[in-house]
C-alpha cells in the first residue's frame, strides 16, 4: 500500500451533510480542544459512526481500529507533524496505521501534503539531515508556513487536493502538514479525521 493515496466520491452528499450537520451542532454547543486554537476540534467515539464509515475504511485499508476520531475546523494550517503518538492507549497491544482524512467544506483551494520522511515523535527531529531538495515556486508558496530549516531537511513534498467526500489516506509515521491554505484565499476547512490502528 501507497504511504499516501486518496479515493474519490467515499462518502456520498447525504454522508457529508450529515457530518457537517455534526460539526456545526459541535461549534455551536461544545468546547473544542484548547491545545489546536484558533483551529476548532471535536473528538468522537468511532462506535457512534461506525455504521457509516467502517466499511467504506476497511475498503480503503483493510482491518482497522480508531482509538482516534474527531471533526476539525481550520483556519490556520497546521505545520509539519507526525501521527504516530496520536491517541494511543496505554497497555495498547495495536499498533499506529493510518490515518484517514475526509473533507467535509471549505471555502477556497486547500490540500494534504505528505513527505517521505518518517518520525515516531510528534515532530521533525532536529538532528535530521539535510535533503537539499529544490522546492519549485508553486511548492514554496503552497508551504510558505514551514520554517526554512524544516523544509531543508525533507524531500519531494506528496499534495492531494481537497475534494468534498473524498477519502485522503496516509501512514501516520509520515511527516506531513496542511498547504498554506490562507495563501489562495481559502479562510476555512472542515474535516473528518480518524487515527487507525492494527495488529502487530
Amino acid at each position: 500500500m501507497e504511504y499516501f493515496f486518496s479515493k474519490s466520491d467515499v462518502l456520498s452528499k447525504k454522508e457529508v451533510d450529515w457530518f457537517a450537520k455534526a460539526l456545526d451542532r459541535f461549534m455551536a454547543t461544545r468546547k473544542s480542544t484548547e491545545n489546536i486554537l484558533p483551529n476548532l476540534q471535536y473528538g468522537m467515539e468511532y462506535e457512534h459512526i461506525k455504521k457509516i464509515v467502517s466499511d467504506k475504511v476497511e475498503r480503503l485499508i483493510g482491518p482497522h481500529k480508531s482509538p482516534g476520531c474527531f471533526m476539525q475546523r481550520s483556519v490556520r494550517p497546521h505545520s509539519i507533524h507526525s501521527d504516530w503518538p496520536n491517541n494511543q492507549v496505554a497497555g495498547d497491544e495495536d499498533q499506529p496505521y493510518c490515518a484517514v482524512l475526509f473533507p467535509l467544506r471549505f471555502d477556497g483551494p486547500c490540500s494534504t501534503v505528505v513527505f517521505a520522511e518518517t518520525s515516531k515523535n510528534k515532530t521533525l527531529d532536529e538532528n535530521t539531515q539535510n535533503k537539499n531538495y529544490l522546492y519549485s515556486t508553486q511548492e514554496q508558496k503552497m508551504l510558505g508556513h514551514i520554517k526554512p530549516e524544516d523544509l531543508n531537511r525533507l524531500s519531494e513534498p506528496k499534495i492531494i487536493k481537497w475534494n468534498v467526500g473524498d477519502a485522503i489516506v496516509w501512514r501516520r509515521e509520515h511527516l506531513h502538514c496542511a498547504d498554506n491554505f490562507p495563501a489562495y484565499g481559502t479562510t476555512f476547512k472542515d474535516s473528518l479525521v480518524l487515527f487507525t490502528t492494527k495488529a502487530k
